[in-house]
């Protein structure tokens, strides 16, 4: 095993130290199991396949790969239809410039005309 010094807040210390003792582990085991649920999470986002395997082995239920398609799919509308919007409003954003641009060169000439 490789062994390391990690430096904790007093407050994310106490938090930890609290978690770890409601679990009943040691704060080393603790951690190492933190890494690795950071890791296998890493490691999921990526597609790793050995990602599957920590979730199988941990008895998380892996979703069909149908499931996953259709989580995707459906995260993919979502952002789209946000995009959308976001583009909407500086499609009128855009246009009240335009417009605020024209009343403000409107107003310069009239002033010119006066004086």
């Amino acid at each position: 095993m490789h062994q390391t010094t990690i430096r904790f807040s007093v407050d994310l210390w106490e938090a930890l130290d609290a978690e770890r003792e409601r679990l009943g582990v040691s704060a080393a085991q603790f951690i190492r199991e933190a890494a690795l649920a950071r890791l296998s999470y890493a490691a999921g986002r990526r597609g790793d396949e050995r990602y599957e395997a920590a979730l199988e082995f941990a008895g998380v239920v892996v979703p069909e790969p149908a499931t996953r398609l259709d989580a995707v799919t459906a995260e993919a509308v979502e952002t789209g239809s946000e995009a959308s919007a976001v583009a909407a409003q500086s499609r009128l954003v855009r246009n009240r410039a335009q417009q605020l641009k024209a009343e403000a060169e409107g107003l310069r000439q009239r002033h010119r005309e006066l004086f």
